[in-house]
């Protein structure tokens, strides 16, 4: 219903407080994208690092994260949100953080809502990305690599 309420409403913000688990950090979180009760896309949430160790585990982190968003999709009571999930190493599963509005507002990560719009809405298949285009030796060479542009743009409905 906080999405139901966040689309209906928008702000103010609110708290949830639950409990932590102290591999719950940036390296290990992730968003997914869900159009009309189809997972679409899944992104690393930490758009800015790469994790070398990630591409490797690709298959495993989206089977856990899978896994989880059918165990909570039932319950959201939405057929369209991203959701935001935490992938446990050692425990091989994943964890329902946070759901978003399917929206410009709800930042992307390594999709984009105006050049990625086909494939958040339709697929063909589930794409994992992971942000393995920069590294120490090749850094991003513009600021608007590092940055997301046109934020007033981000809050209006495409």
């Amino acid at each position: 219903a906080d999405v139901r309420d966040w689309l209906r409403y928008g702000e103010p913000e609110q708290i949830v407080i639950r409990q932590w688990h102290p591999e719950l950090t940036l390296e290990h979180e992730f968003r997914a994208f869900v159009y009309k009760d189809t997972l679409t896309a899944v992104s690393h949430y930490d758009h800015y690092c790469i994790y070398p160790d990630l591409p490797a585990r690709r298959e495993e982190i989206f089977t856990a994260i899978q896994a989880a968003w059918q165990a909570a999709h039932p319950d959201v009571r939405q057929d369209t949100y991203t959701a935001d999930f935490a992938y446990l190493p050692s425990e091989g599963r994943a964890i329902l953080i946070e759901l978003s509005p399917f929206l410009p507002c709800t930042h992307a990560a390594l999709y984009s809502w105006s050049d990625d719009a086909e494939r958040l809405r339709t697929g063909p298949a589930v794409e994992v990305r992971l942000n393995e285009r920069w590294s120490a030796e090749e850094p991003p060479k513009v600021l608007e690599d590092l940055v997301a542009g046109n934020w007033e743009d981000r809050w209006r409905e495409r």
